[in-house]
């Protein structure tokens, strides 16, 4: 069954753009972008948030930190009343 989506890049659109996040605490999300992820889930959306994380290939960060914001970012939804496909 065929559904639409909505892709959304996360540093600059869900969340403020600093560079290189390596800690939990640099994440800073916009004010809106729970609100507009539920949306999105209202009007039937999947809602599947991208990241390009050039600081793993530099070894600033490992892959489990950036598996780390995701979990993060799917739990804030969730306390929101937002879902994070």
């Amino acid at each position: 069954m065929k559904r639409p989506a909505v892709f959304l890049d996360r540093d600059g659109t869900i969340n403020l753009d600093a560079g290189y996040i390596d800690r939990l605490e640099r994440l800073e999300l916009y004010p809106f972008a729970i609100d507009a992820i539920r949306l999105f889930k209202r009007a039937g959306y999947l809602t599947v948030i991208l990241t390009n994380q050039a600081g793993v290939a530099q070894g600033l960060y490992g892959e489990d930190f950036v598996e780390t914001v995701a979990a993060y970012l799917a739990e804030r939804a969730e306390r929101g009343g937002a879902k994070v496909d």
